[in-house]
């Protein structure tokens, strides 16, 4: 029975090639070594695709922006890095609680909107719905942190506006806001091989 699937693909769903990297030629990889693949989507299932680079990027855990945060009453929301890969921006958030008091997730929205607002001007944006996210958890407990993934479609914002993050508190009014210029998404860096530890 052909179930139509690549057997040469991991569990189906994506062609994954060695990149030969720590193997030998017989194609072992000697022990120690991290397994290192390139990503060729063949479009049965790209789901699991972006949920192994979601993974990858948790589990890596780089801060590679270190100028964009907000932080108010004993919470600190940080965009840690910007990945993209297939039409999809990766960015990677941690929340870090330094109050006693939880900090309950109600939702977070990415939109963009207008850099300067004239008076008498209606306010212009446009809101991003992310697409998945890997390891969402609503709260986060006092004396605590919290990295998570979120994949958003792809854009590019012109010079005028601005790409905004913002984490609402539900009950509270500890609401935590990050402004993302047009530079930092286009410098937002390519995800090309996958690495599996």
């Amino acid at each position: 029975m052909d179930t139509g699937r690549n057997p040469d693909s991991a569990n189906g769903c994506a062609a994954i090639k060695k990149a030969g990297r720590g193997e030998s030629a017989a194609g072992i990889r000697r022990p120690g070594e991290r397994s290192l693949f390139q990503l060729h989507p063949i479009g049965h299932r790209p789901e699991d695709i972006h949920a192994l680079i979601m993974q990858s990027i948790y589990k890596e855990d780089r801060r590679e922006i270190r100028h964009l945060g907000c932080k108010r009453f004993g919470v600190q929301f940080l965009l840690k890095s910007v990945h993209s890969h297939n039409g999809l921006f990766y960015f990677h958030t941690e929340t870090r609680n330094r109050s006693n008091v939880a900090f309950r997730t109600d939702f977070i929205r990415f939109k963009i909107v207008d850099k300067k607002v004239p008076k008498r001007t209606a306010i212009q944006e446009r809101v991003i719905d992310p697409v998945r996210s890997y390891n969402e958890v609503l709260v986060t407990e006092g004396k605590s942190d919290v990295r998570t993934v979120y994949a958003v479609p792809q854009f590019t914002i012109p010079d005028d506006k601005l790409l905004v993050i913002e984490l609402f508190e539900k009950d509270g009014g500890r609401h935590q806001t990050i402004r993302v210029e047009n530079a930092d998404l286009v410098a937002a860096r390519q995800i090309n091989e996958l690495k599996i530890k």
